[in-house]
């Protein structure tokens, strides 16, 4: 979930691609523009999903690398089990920014479905 660029409440709302809760955006302080919260285009969301799932797919297929490499190398070196604790957390940064962008891109159709 994203956090409000003003107060840091979570939101799924965006203004002008910054996250902005309902809140703040009814304080007015948004550069004049004042209730024109909106979630980004559904071209946009589709690209970052687009996006975000082949850097986990590429984090993924690292993580099978350094796993090959770790069996491959004597028990006794650290180089395999570094490679691997590397590549785990590239994993998991990769699988939470999947993750949001997937809740963005059902957001979005949400707010579509909504709206028409």
């Amino acid at each position: 979930m994203t956090r409000c660029s003003q107060c840091g409440a979570e939101t799924e709302l965006f203004l002008n691609g910054t996250p902005l809760c309902i809140s703040c955006d009814g304080k007015g302080d948004t550069g004049g523009q004042a209730g024109a919260v909106s979630f980004p285009d559904l071209p946009e969301v589709a690209h970052r999903l687009e996006a975000a799932r082949n850097e986990y797919r590429m984090a993924l297929w690292a993580q099978r690398e350094a796993l090959a490499l770790k069996h491959s190398l004597d028990q006794n070196n650290s180089d395999g089990s570094m490679a691997l604790h590397n590549a785990n957390l590239q994993l998991e940064k990769a699988a939470a920014k999947y993750d949001e962008a997937l809740r963005q891109f059902v957001a979005e159709q949400a707010n579509r479905r909504r709206s028409s």
